[in-house]
């Protein structure tokens, strides 16, 4: 099932028994949305090309009780960041934003629509939580949680097909599969990315492999608590160092004294604007993050 699909189809099922969930398109499509604006119209508005204008309304529903969800593309969420550092975490308004596309998704568009920063600016606003999605079972997850919890979320949402990563899909530390020395830490579609090569090659099925689905709040005991059992460790996340999970990941191991005698590996995308359009993968090998150059290191570590 297409990401996108699987979110909106669980919006579909709860909409039957909820009619406070409300849903502001940002001139924003998909399969599945429309099912919702034929069968629920008192439930969806779209409101054309007006991030911020978006924000606003979703911040004046949630005070008179209903349950807004603001769908856009990913990158533009930089239009409204006043709007979310005031009206959803300063207000802590339940308002979820789901974000379609993130990182290097729409690369076909060029650079006006890569959005790798996204983690570095929200993880300083308090009251928010942050999702992201690497298959459909993650994107149903992200849509049951945003809707159980009291704070305002957002959404990194995959777009896309792609086979389901295993686990138990309900825990926001998703840990795919077990390992024996070399562990990979990875969220959204580097996870499918990683899945993919360790499962297609024979040297390397004994790597573990742990898919985060909730970024914020994250739990680093529970994380630390299996990243020990292994000598190896790779991170691997599509956002700059600065800007990535990675680094606070990397803080939070660091400061683990059982950490000083493992190695550690961080894979990022390189700091700079990026004015090169192409396809997702081409970005990727730019960025040494394509499935070649992920391959070598795994099997560099296997080796160790």
């Amino acid at each position: 099932m297409d990401i996108r699909d699987a979110f909106f189809s669980s919006m579909y099922n709860k909409i039957k028994k909820d009619k406070k969930i409300i849903l502001l398109a940002v001139d924003q499509g998909a399969l599945a949305i429309s099912q919702i604006k034929k069968d629920f119209p008192n439930n969806y508005f779209n409101i054309g090309i007006f991030e911020q204008t978006a924000i606003n309304f979703a911040v004046g529903l949630a005070h008179q009780g209903y349950k807004p969800y603001v769908y856009l593309i990913s990158p533009f969420t930089l239009r409204a960041l006043e709007q979310i550092k005031i009206g959803l975490c300063s207000m802590k308004s339940k308002v979820s934003i789901i974000a379609s596309g993130p990182g290097f998704t729409y690369a076909s568009d060029g650079p006006t629509h890569y959005f790798n920063e996204d983690y570095g600016i929200l993880k300083n606003f308090p009251n928010l939580n942050f999702f992201a999605s690497s298959d459909h079972y993650s994107a149903i997850k992200a849509f049951r949680e945003s809707y159980k919890s009291k704070n305002p979320s957002f959404i990194r949402l995959e777009k896309g097909s792609h086979l389901k990563l295993g686990g138990k899909f309900t825990d926001p530390i998703n840990y795919v599969k077990k390992g024996v020395n070399t562990l990979v830490i990875a969220n959204g579609y580097l996870s499918i990315l990683t899945n993919k090569i360790i499962s297609k090659n024979k040297t390397l099925k004994k790597i573990g492999l742990i898919d985060i689905t909730q970024i914020i709040p994250l739990n680093y005991t529970r994380l630390i608590k299996i990243a020990k059992k292994y000598k190896n460790i790779l991170l691997v996340d599509e956002s700059p160092f600065i800007s990535s999970i990675n680094k606070d990941i990397h803080y939070a191991l660091l400061s683990s004294k059982i950490f000083s005698n493992k190695k550690i590996i961080l894979l990022n995308s390189k700091f700079k604007y990026w004015k090169i359009a192409g396809n997702r993968n081409y970005l990727h090998k730019r960025n040494n993050l394509n499935e070649k150059f992920i391959t070598n290191q795994l099997k560099k570590l296997s080796n160790d």
